[in-house]
């Protein structure tokens, strides 16, 4: 994975690792508020999951650039349910599925 480990961390604070679909993605751990939306839409419509996890993975992911990752989503736009899955995960305290804290 070429990225700088020590950079994201620097402006982001803690950072965590997916690969999905072959790719080396890397997120924040979602703020409250970004949850909470999350959250609560979700519980109002699961039919909403998609749109959903996309603008939750384009909020906390710090790598690759959004422009990129929003290519990635374009091709494969399961790729932001997985994040979106993670981030939740780490934010609820649930320890990490897929995702590696680095």
């Amino acid at each position: 994975m070429s990225v700088d480990v020590e950079k994201l961390k620097a402006e982001h604070g803690e950072v965590w690792s997916i690969e999905v679909g072959g790719e080396h993605i890397c997120f924040r751990c979602p703020e409250s508020k970004e949850a909470d939306y999350y959250i609560g839409k979700l519980s109002d419509s699961r039919k909403d999951i998609g749109p959903l996890s996309r603008k939750l993975a384009s909020e906390v992911v710090v790598h690759p650039s959004k422009e990129a990752f929003g290519a990635l989503v374009k091709k494969r736009g399961g790729i932001a349910l997985s994040v979106a899955n993670e981030a939740i995960a780490v934010y609820m305290g649930k320890g990490e599925e897929d995702a590696k804290k680095l």
